[in-house]
């Protein structure tokens, strides 16, 4: 999961200063984001999606 926040603090940034930094690749800059982002949340669906979608291991509901 370390990889995972990385990604989205390197989404981040690139977002931000790289688009203040290089306004001509706006584009590029904010398509790297968004694949960084994806990635991060697909790190986190295989980590965590089993958990969330079978019931609890106690038996209580919620």
């Amino acid at each position: 999961m370390t990889w995972a926040f990385v990604a989205i603090m390197v989404a981040a940034v690139i977002r931000s200063i790289g688009v203040a930094v290089w306004p001509q690749h706006m584009f590029l800059m904010i398509d790297i984001s968004a694949g960084l982002w994806a990635f991060a949340f697909g790190m986190y669906v295989y980590h965590f999606g089993k958990m969330l979608v079978t019931p609890r291991v106690d038996g209580h509901p919620g």
